[in-house]
């Protein structure tokens, strides 16, 4: 169904032309943001439906616009699915010129392509997909899709349903919650120390699934992404001192994460314990 609805939503691209607003002349320029849903809200005796989004502006949807269903259908499927929307709309009139869902999608591989551009192939995907190099994200797009696929971890991804090109890549949110952000003090180091001092305590410990916890830290990418930080599908929480370490699970009605506690002392960064914590996830 979101792939039916992406392949309805067509592409406006960066606009630059006069329009009349309030009887002057307008230039109008599409600015794009990428956000979760907070609401939608739909008033018959108004011309524009209202999308509210959790941190940016509120952004008009006309319903005189070819598109309007696919735009409603897709933001409550995102809503759903905790998801965030890109949206290209207008700065100074705030309507909605272009609205893209995000998929969550395995990487299996990024290779350099031709004429500037990374192509990208996703686990079961049929097509090609590509990253363009003249965007100004396109190295971190393209980082975070390298170190997705080396660590075997989901990414969010929006991308034009008719061109293919990728137009954002992010992690997602783990239960629809945002992973605290890292303090800048959180160095490479410390990352690298905090994944070591992991791999001791599996090595020293009994735990069933130590050798497979072990083999994924060993082998996964350290990468950021808007403050929260991954070692590949085990996810950094740090406050001051002290740090969790915890691993991501697939998404399932109870979700039984596993993670280790760790606290930063003068030779480094040391595990003091582990924990398991379950939730239950409406996934209707």
């Amino acid at each position: 169904m979101v792939c039916i609805l992406g392949a309805l939503l067509q592409f406006t691209g960066i606009e630059e032309h006069s329009s009349y607003w309030n009887g002057k002349p307008h230039i109008q320029q599409v600015t794009t943001i990428v956000d979760y849903v907070s609401g939608w809200e739909e008033r018959e005796t108004q011309p524009n439906s209202v999308l509210r989004l959790r941190g940016g502006p509120s952004l008009m949807a006309p319903r005189n616009d070819p598109r309007y269903e696919a735009w409603r259908h897709a933001v409550g499927d995102q809503q759903k699915r905790k998801a965030p929307v890109y949206v290209e709309f207008d700065p100074e009139t705030n309507l909605i010129k272009a609205l893209y869902t995000s998929l969550l999608r395995k990487v299996e591989s990024v290779e350099d392509g031709t004429n500037g551009r990374t192509v990208v192939i996703f686990l079961r995907a049929p097509s090609y997909y590509c990253v363009s190099k003249d965007r100004a994200d396109s190295q971190k797009m393209i980082s975070l899709l390298q170190a997705a696929a080396k660590s075997h971890q989901e990414v969010l991804v929006v991308f034009h349903p008719s061109t293919l090109e990728i137009l954002d890549v992010r992690l997602p949110e783990i239960c629809g919650r945002a992973l605290p952000n890292i303090s800048p003090k959180l160095s490479r180091n410390d990352l690298e120390e905090i994944r070591n001092a992991a791999i001791v305590y599996f090595e020293a410990g009994k735990d069933e699934f130590g050798d497979a916890f072990i083999a994924e830290l060993k082998r996964a990418a350290i990468f950021s992404d808007d403050g929260a930080v991954s070692i590949g599908i085990w996810k950094v929480r740090q406050k001051g001192d002290q740090a969790d370490l915890v691993r991501q699970p697939p998404m399932s009605p109870e979700m039984h994460f596993f993670g280790v506690h760790l606290v930063k002392k003068q030779v480094g960064w040391t595990v003091t314990g582990d924990f398991e914590e379950r939730e239950r996830v409406d996934l209707h």
